[in-house]
């Protein structure tokens, strides 16, 4: 990379956990401290919609009844092929996690150009499993006990403790998450000491954040 591109290349933060460990409440904390965030679920959400490239792999893959009359791919359909199959998880993953990361890319070199740090967020469930880790300047972790992902799965999703344990399953382990991680936030207790270990991380690993802003912790906010 040349200096010129280094001064206006994106600083990823990676933010990863498993489903629902919390994560998406500490990008939201990101967010409202000023730093650009970007969900890697939502980036694959837009390759769901009509008319996409990858809703034609998906169907030639998985077979026209995982499409909608609108023509989007319907996500709980297409979520009870592969989640049960590790096979068929890998052929969508293939289909997918390339076309995440170009828009990662893309929407990241815009998003940093907003803040003069260049600290843009990345929050991604399969950050390490897909590699989109190798863009990241950090690895900050979420983790949550498996148990306690479960009852949240079941009472958020309406997952039954099969399904939920079919999730986790999919993903990595706390412990594979952990090693390759610069902060691990545990989330086992309540959110306001949740909120603490990540206030506490920001200000120790991100010093310039707040440069421009108050030093003041900017509070707990519950949506």
């Amino acid at each position: 990379m040349s200096p010129e591109a280094s001064q206006t290349a994106p600083r990823l933060l990676g933010l990863t956990g498993g489903i629902g460990s919390g994560k998406s409440t500490a990008a939201r904390w990101f967010s409202e401290l000023g730093l650009p965030t970007l969900s890697a679920d939502e980036l694959g959400h837009r390759l769901l919609q009509p008319g996409h490239p990858a809703v034609g792999e998906i169907v030639s893959t998985f077979g026209p009844d995982v499409v909608e009359a609108s023509g989007a791919v319907n996500r709980v359909r297409l979520g009870s092929l592969v989640f049960s199959d590790a096979q068929a998880l890998q052929r969508l993953n293939e289909i997918t996690h390339p076309r995440i990361a170009q828009l990662v890319e893309e929407e990241s070199a815009r998003l940093a150009l907003e803040r003069p740090d260049r600290w843009v967020v990345l929050e991604a469930a399969l950050l390490l499993e897909a590699r989109w880790s190798t863009f990241c300047e950090q690895i900050w972790v979420v983790e949550s006990p498996p148990e306690v992902v479960i009852e949240r799965l079941r009472a958020r999703n309406g997952f039954t403790a099969e399904q939920a344990q079919a999730r986790l399953d999919a993903q990595l382990s706390n412990e594979a998450r952990r090693v390759q991680a610069l902060v691990v936030l545990q989330n086992d207790s309540t959110l306001e000491r949740f909120h603490a270990q990540w206030y506490a991380a920001v200000r120790k690993h991100l010093k310039p954040l707040d440069s421009h802003r108050s030093q003041s912790d900017p509070g707990l906010k519950r949506s």
